[in-house]
């Protein structure tokens, strides 16, 4: 295809658009996912949209006060005294930084990482592209690592743990308080990836209700990465990375000290992976952050918790369907042991339910369907089930 020769109208260029942009966008669907939390939430999206369109042509340098405030708001919820960190992409890059220090605190050219077999590709990914060897725990049919087989994976040349909070998409959290200790006690980096449950889990602490320590709380953790553009109801590109202190930060930055003309700005450290950055993430993060406050998060987090409570009890009642393992974030997997999922997941889109999941080994764990439990869903989760209820006869 060749640009084009003289400029197209505006009406054929929206027309292009409406037939590329996402189903569940353009219409309402029953169930919104993750990505699309704020299609539900119109005054929160007018929010979101308003800062989207003031910085849609700016780089970070524009928005650094706004990122500095945002990153202390994120440290300050994970109980980061000394905390420091940056605005990122999204949990690709952060895990990326996250391995990068790891490898350079450690002194080592290479090294092995360990982790659950629950872990986001990213993580796996940037072991890879860092030279790092993965060491796969598997988890057991519930979807949760145990400590000793996490224990006896190190190897003399482990550099790293990787721990974490909401895996996708069984909602289970990693032992992080147990990987702690064990991180102290080998002197290596550990790493928790909370794309989604950073930003979800404080605040069902603060309802009063029982959830594993992830953060700064417990000794081990020397970085955090979790999303804005997930759980804290943002808008892509939008993810943080927060580390324990400026020593680990500073190992996970490149320095451009001697590099002629390497910023205009003055920079003499890029903490990312990118250089000029967009703003129109940490606008929208801390445009959302500051219009709900604690009251409104802890509100939104409270309607989650209150489906998943009900959605759990009513899917009890269902022959032959059980949640993969007792969540305590807002995603949960729901398996069968008696009947392949397979086509009941087709037939639940085809009548146009929009949910995630996993599509492995029939009967098992790994054959799923995802439920997000988010604010924009609220009063949705009764009929999606009535509907898998009848085709799971």
């Amino acid at each position: 295809m060749r640009i084009p020769s003289k400029g197209r109208p505006t009406s054929a260029i929206s027309h292009r658009l409406e037939a590329a942009e996402d189903e569940t966008k353009r219409a309402v669907p029953k169930m919104f996912d993750t990505v699309h939390q704020l299609s539900g939430l119109p005054e929160l999206c007018r929010v979101a949209r308003e800062a989207h369109i003031r910085f849609m042509e700016s780089t970070s340098d524009e928005t650094s006060e706004m990122e500095s405030e945002l990153v202390s708001m994120i440290g300050d919820l994970w109980h980061g005294r000394r905390s420091v960190g940056n605005m990122t992409s999204g949990g690709t890059e952060s895990n990326f930084n996250a391995m990068r220090a790891a490898l350079r605190l450690s002194g080592r050219r290479t090294g092995s990482v360990v982790l659950p077999n629950t872990m986001h590709r990213s993580v796996l990914k940037a072991i890879d592209w860092l030279g790092l060897k993965a060491i796969l725990v598997p988890v057991d049919e519930h979807a949760q690592a145990p400590p000793d087989r996490i224990r006896e994976a190190v190897r003399k040349d482990t550099i790293a743990l990787v721990a974490t909070c909401a895996t996708n998409p069984y909602g289970t959290i990693d032992p992080i308080e147990e990987m702690g200790r064990l991180a102290e006690e080998k002197g290596i980096y550990l790493h928790v990836d909370a794309a989604f449950g950073g930003l979800y889990c404080p605040w069902v602490e603060r309802l009063g209700r029982p959830v594993r320590r992830f953060d700064f709380r417990v000794k081990g953790v020397r970085s955090i990465a979790s999303d804005p553009h997930k759980a804290g109801y943002g808008v892509y590109p939008a993810g943080c990375i927060v580390y324990r202190d400026e020593e680990t930060m500073k190992a996970a930055s490149f320095n451009t000290e001697g590099i002629p003309l390497a910023y205009k700005s003055g920079h003499t450290t890029d903490p990312g992976l990118l250089g000029d950055r967009p703003a129109v993430g940490i606008a929208v993060a801390w445009s959302v952050f500051n219009y709900l406050g604690a009251e409104g998060y802890l509100r939104y987090a409270d309607i989650c918790e209150r489906s998943k409570d009900g959605f759990v009890r009513a899917l009890t009642q269902v022959p032959g369907l059980e949640p993969v393992a007792e969540s305590q974030t807002n995603l949960l997997a729901v398996m069968s042991k008696r009947f392949d999922l397979a086509p009941i997941k087709k037939k639940l889109k085809e009548t146009g339910w929009s949910f995630g999941g996993s599509n492995g080994a029939p009967r098992t764990y790994q054959s799923n369907i995802l439920i997000v439990f988010a604010a924009a869903n609220e009063g949705k989760y009764e009929p999606f089930l009535d509907d898998l209820r009848a085709l799971a006869r």
